[in-house]
């Protein structure tokens, strides 16, 4: 599998968004995760990062593209008088369907379980384990850092960060 993280440089060209297309879209970030999950379960932590990484990566990505086709279809609904209201969410949605099509391509289904563990940011959990696992503290600290901010009431996340905490410090103290 190739994925090869480029910059994406967007234009607006007489209202056309110009695209480098040499961002592939056949591995998504649902695709990355899965694959992460199952070196995760096979205890394989270094592939597990490195799958993390690049579907954290790959949803940033469709995330800030989404806002960018928003932004360039919201214009569209603001030009419509207030009478037409939905109407003009209908052509917003619309627009912004059509311009994340020909920025990514077939769009994706996403099942409810990879929302929901994007939305509540679980992906950092395994990721800041798998940091440990492989010795990158610093790294593990502020994964489960980003996590616990979204679930601040897990105490396994509180625990995990403030035993990072004492080892970043005691390794910092050692040198």
């Amino acid at each position: 599998m190739l994925l090869i993280l480029v910059a994406v440089l967007l234009k607006h060209s007489e209202s056309q968004l110009v695209v480098d297309h040499s961002l592939p879209t056949e591995d998504n970030f649902i695709e990355l995760y899965s694959t992460s999950l199952q070196h995760y379960r096979n205890a394989d932590y270094q592939r597990t990062q490195y799958y993390l990484e690049l579907a954290l990566a790959d949803k940033r990505y469709r995330d800030v593209m989404l806002f960018k086709c928003y932004q360039r279809c919201s214009d569209l609904g603001s030009q419509t008088s207030r009478q037409l209201f939905f109407l003009s969410l209908v052509i917003e949605e619309k627009c912004t369907r059509k311009c994340m099509k020909n920025l990514l391509g077939k769009p994706l289904q996403l099942p409810l379980w990879v929302i929901e563990d994007f939305k509540s940011r679980r992906p950092y959990s395994f990721l800041q384990y798998s940091y440990y696992q492989i010795g990158d503290l610093t790294s593990a600290l502020e994964a489960a850092q980003i996590n616990l901010k979204y679930n601040p009431d897990s105490t396994m996340m509180q625990d995990n960060v403030k035993f990072y905490n004492r080892k970043v410090k005691d390794r910092a103290n050692m040198l």
